[in-house]
This record gives structure tokens, C-alpha cells and sequence, in this order.
């Protein structure tokens, strides 16, 4: 792979977190309370939505973990993707609270997969292109941030 179209799948890998937190889960929660306004919900009506998500995330997390071995990073990471995607689409054609709920369980699935087999993708290129001189990456993940000692701190920046 060249290094032009690593940084490439570096910036794709960058913005997974984008599309399944900014939009799926802290954008959403902006618009939560106008939600709950227009559709006459309670609070606690309201709050399960959140509740949904994270139950949906656990169970993505738990899913990424058991299939990234079988399927690979690059297949989960895209599933997530396209899942989180599909989700956002279906919650803003329906106003049923089950219905939604369902839809923020299946963003959350999908979140989950973005960042275990996003940051597993990352870490792959820096392993191929940094080898044995890497010697910070498996603290990509851990206590000394993106890639610490490996990327020149282009890590930290695209996290």
C-alpha cells in the first residue's frame, strides 16, 4: 500500500468516529429534547432513546469483538458504518417510539464495530509501514494515546 493511500484510509478511519458519535449519538442527543417536544414524549420517553443506544452499543462491542477474528477489521468496519448509516436514514421516517428505538439499538450495533475495527485498520497500517520501529503501538488504545512514538504525533491529531 503507498503512503498516499494510507493517509487516505487513515482519514476514512478518521471519520467513522465522526458519523457514529457526531451524529449518531451527541448530535442526536441535540436534537432530543426538540423530539421530545414535537412528539409529546416524556422525559423518561425520551431518555430510553439514549438507554436504546447504549444497549445497542454493549451488544456492537460485544458482536465486534467475537467477529473481527472471523470477518476482519476492514468488513466490520464498513458493516458499522453502513448500519449506523441506515439507522440514521430510518429514524427520521418514522415518529413511533418503539419504532426508534429499535432504529437507535441498531445505530449503536453499528457504532461499536467503527471503533474496535477502525482503530484495529489504523493500527494494522502503522504496524506495516512503522515495523519494528513502532514501538509505541500497542499503546494506541492504552495509556500513551494514538500511536505514541510512531506517527510523530499525527495520531493524536486525527484522534
Amino acid at each position: 500500500m503507498s503512503a498516499a493511500r494510507d493517509w487516505l484510509v487513515i482519514g476514512g478511519l478518521a471519520l467513522g468516529p465522526a458519523v457514529t458519535n457526531g451524529f449518531a449519538r451527541f448530535a442526536y442527543g441535540q436534537i432530543l429534547p426538540a423530539m421530545r417536544d414535537d412528539l409529546g414524549w416524556s422525559y423518561a420517553e425520551a431518555g430510553w432513546l439514549n438507554t436504546a443506544n447504549a444497549i445497542g452499543y454493549l451488544l456492537g462491542a460485544l458482536l465486534a469483538l467475537a467477529l473481527i477474528g472471523r470477518v476482519g477489521a476492514r468488513r466490520l468496519f464498513i458493516f458499522g458504518m453502513a448500519l449506523t448509516t441506515a439507522s440514521l436514514i430510518a429514524s427520521a421516517l418514522t415518529r413511533d417510539l418503539w419504532a426508534l428505538s429499535a432504529w437507535r439499538i441498531a445505530a449503536g450495533v453499528g457504532g461499536a464495530p467503527v471503533f474496535i475495527a477502525g482503530g484495529r485498520d489504523g493500527l494494522n497500517i502503522v504496524r506495516e509501514r512503522q515495523g519494528e520501529k513502532c514501538s509505541g503501538h500497542r499503546g494506541l488504545f492504552r495509556r500513551r494515546g494514538a500511536g505514541h512514538g510512531c506517527d510523530g504525533g499525527a495520531g493524536s491529531v486525527l484522534s
